[in-house]
């Protein structure tokens, strides 16, 4: 569909004929949105037909607006939309316009974020995937519990529902995310007392987990989980509030791996750290695959 669509929109046919060419008039050049491709022009290329910045698949116009739907799919704020738009796709004004998408959503608004006043705990920073991981629990919400475990190098979190919280359900919930990731060498909770318990602490001795506890008296001191829970919770409860229901925590997790992390080694997405390869999602461009940004958004 952006293939078909680029051929149709005025800005990127005359982008795509001046990089083919190699020469920019100068009366194009005084045209404000061309300026954002002339001034790029290093950058661009055509793949498939399509036009490319770098390794971003540049938007016709048509298609923007639902381009933009579903980068908001999952409400990020302004920060982390645009970090997942600068990883796949491009067009003349497109940080405005995620502005106004965020600021305009009324979702997005009952769910404003409180700042957290505490400064985090800096924990060693460990050298590859899931060495060290952090647990924690979200909610209740709707009185239901979410254990997060949240990758301490790449970022990338795991989200499971239950209805209990206690050492042996727990247990039960790590179990199954360790069973598919493997052991990790240390693993950081809080004092809770699911965690605190014997019974958890022999799971851990058996497995030859290092079980670390965060310090105590500052709760907010296991960061990794603090920082997703509070970003997981504001989502959510904006999710539920357009009847997302079970879908919620799906939508959001595939975003929240899919969007590049300042905190994760070279600024990337926790999907490209943790597994080797940037995510496909939902509503990229069929036909044209030849770069990232193509392969990252698919269904356009």
């Amino acid at each position: 569909m952006i293939r078909n669509s680029s051929k149709t929109d005025p800005l990127i046919q005359k982008a795509m004929a001046c990089a083919e060419r190699g020469v920019w008039p100068k009366d194009l050049e005084k045209e404000p949105a061309f300026q954002q491709f002339s001034r790029r022009r290093q950058q661009l290329s055509i793949v498939e037909d399509c036009l490319m910045m770098a390794h971003r698949v540049v938007v016709p116009q048509r298609l923007r607006q639902r381009v933009l739907v579903s980068l908001h799919k999952a409400h990020p704020e302004i920060v982390r939309m645009k970090a997942l738009a600068r990883s796949l796709v491009f067009w003349p004004g497109i940080d405005k316009d995620i502005e106004q998408v965020v600021r305009s959503c009324d979702n997005c608004a009952a769910a404003a974020k409180n700042p957290i006043k505490n400064v985090l705990y800096s924990w060693p920073k460990p050298a590859a995937p899931w060495t060290c991981v952090h647990a924690d629990f979200a909610g209740p919400v709707d009185g239901v519990y979410y254990l997060v475990v949240v990758d301490a190098y790449s970022k990338w979190p795991e989200v499971m529902a239950t209805k209990s919280i206690t050492s042996t359900a727990t247990i039960k919930l790590i179990e199954k995310i360790f069973g598919q990731f493997g052991n990790p060498e240390t693993l950081v909770t809080d004092n809770g007392t699911q965690f605190a318990a014997q019974l958890f602490q022999s799971f851990c001795e058996e497995r030859g987990i290092n079980h670390v506890f965060a310090p105590p008296y500052h709760p907010q001191s296991n960061g990794q989980p603090e920082r997703f829970v509070d970003t997981f919770k504001r989502s959510l409860k904006k999710l539920k509030a357009e009847s997302k229901g079970e879908d919620a925590l799906n939508v959001f997790l595939q975003l929240y791996r899919s969007t590049p992390c300042a905190a994760a080694p070279q600024k990337k997405s926790p999907a490209e750290i943790f597994l080797g390869r940037p995510k496909r999602l939902e509503g990229g461009s069929k036909g044209c695959r030849g770069s990232e940004g193509c392969r990252g958004f698919e269904g356009f």
